[in-house]
């Protein structure tokens, strides 16, 4: 899958598998490929600030991509 985050309110921690983590905030981008196998995990990081954002999952064009996280602010 292609996985596209886009959040709107908040913020949203993400971890994965390749050692990435980073923390998306309001107007900021993620482009997720699970391609082969990628294992991730997501939470809001405030334990009092609600969390509002775009999740888009897309079929992508080919099988056998290579996992692979951006993130674009």
């Amino acid at each position: 899958m292609e996985i596209v985050t886009y959040v709107l309110e908040g913020a949203v921690e993400h971890r994965d598998s390749m050692g990435n983590g980073e923390v998306l905030r309001p107007g900021e981008f993620q482009r997720m490929s699970a391609g082969t196998g990628i294992t991730h995990s997501e939470f809001t990081p405030s334990e009092t600030e609600s969390t509002h954002l775009y999740r888009i999952w897309l079929l992508p064009e080919r099988k056998g991509i290579k996992p692979s996280v951006d993130h674009f602010k």
